[in-house]
């Protein structure tokens, strides 16, 4: 019988359980469509769009329903302490011509320990376009995945491995709280495309077929016409969530936008002002210490998320304790109870 060791499981799944939480409290909403082409059991490579940082994987791992594996970029992996903990969340780097050329013969580690979790019908997630970006297109995908794909069917070619195609959209990446949609395409067979004789040709239609999954699941503007699309989508105040209807529009204007309700009322200012004024330290902080140091726009959301998931539990449970050294605990509860409304009411409301 095989052993399972307690203490990583526990740790784990309750990770994730406060990730869940923290995601829940950042977006106003997390639209999921299709999880029904999700197999229930057997070797699933999850491919994915990838637009803002850290946040596409953890939307995908908390919505999938699967305990799975992640392939991240190489980069937060250099503190050592952070690396053990991304590594006992199931994340494994993988480098990037960037990370300098010598560096890529270290994914041949990931890459087997890859190929070696599909052979045991294990989930994988991995980012095939291998770099984020905020522009509304799929980028073309390097062939990092098919080599996963391909050296599990050499090793088993009766390997029923399925590839989910999942596209993460955004309302406005950048911003809080956001709206956003995680569309599960529907599964690819990767026995059908395996041609030991002609691998580079295999390659290729792998690499064709998800791509075009992944431009159907997603909002994908063509280079051609990229930005007088998105400036008039933009414009007219397009709902980017809703993919299919974007779509739908894009070939038949006539079919009807969906619009985003973006309006502002009066009461939502009044909430957005008390919430900066009960954490003003916490604003100050973001404002004047982390945000000037963000150098890529993709990852604003990720470390604002990451930031407020540390350290607005620190906030409300070293005033809590106070209160309730001076006050009492009834106090202290009613504060905590305040607060926790007041996050909710805020990502619903502003």
């Amino acid at each position: 019988m095989k052993k399972t060791n307690i203490i990583p499981t526990l740790w784990y799944y309750t990770y994730r359980s406060l990730i869940e939480i923290a995601l829940f409290f950042y977006f106003k909403k997390v639209k999921i469509y299709g999880k029904h082409h999700i197999p229930q059991k057997g070797a699933i490579l999850f491919i994915c769009n990838h637009q803002n940082a850290l946040l596409d994987p953890l939307l995908v791992g908390t919505s999938c329903g699967k305990k799975t594996y992640f392939l991240a970029r190489s980069d937060v992996f250099r503190n050592a302490i952070i690396a053990k903990i991304l590594r006992s969340l199931r994340m494994m780097p993988v480098f990037r011509i960037r990370d300098g050329r010598h560096s890529l013969k270290n994914n041949d580690a990931t890459f087997d320990t890859s190929v070696s979790l599909l052979l045991e019908k294990k989930q994988i997630l991995i980012f095939p376009e291998g770099s984020h970006k905020l522009k509304r297109a799929v980028r073309p995908l390097s062939k990092g995945f098919t080599r996963i794909v391909f050296k599990a069917l050499k090793k088993n070619p009766n390997l029923h491995l399925q590839i989910i195609p999942v596209g993460v959209s955004y309302q406005q990446a950048t911003k809080f709280p956001d709206n956003v949609s995680v569309h599960y395409g529907a599964a690819i067979d990767a026995r059908a495309y395996w041609d030991e004789e002609q691998p580079r040709n295999a390659t290729l239609q792998l690499k064709e077929a998800c791509s075009n999954s992944l431009k159907e699941l997603t909002v994908h503007l063509e280079d051609s016409s990229y930005q007088s699309q998105l400036e008039s989508l933009e414009g007219k105040n397009a709902d980017f969530t809703a993919v299919r209807e974007i779509h739908k529009y894009l070939k038949d204007p006539n079919s009807g936008l969906p619009v985003s309700n973006s309006k502002i009322y009066w009461i939502a200012h009044a909430i957005r002002y008390v919430r900066k004024i009960c954490f003003f330290p916490l604003e100050l902080i973001w404002h004047f210490k982390v945000f000037p140091k963000i150098k890529e726009r993709e990852f604003i959301s990720t470390l604002r998320f990451g930031f407020g998931k540390g350290y607005v539990p620190i906030q409300l449970i070293g005033v809590c304790a106070i209160l309730s050294k001076t006050m009492g605990w009834e106090t202290a509860l009613v504060y905590f109870a305040a607060h926790i409304l007041l996050l909710y009411v805020h990502k619903r409301w502003c």
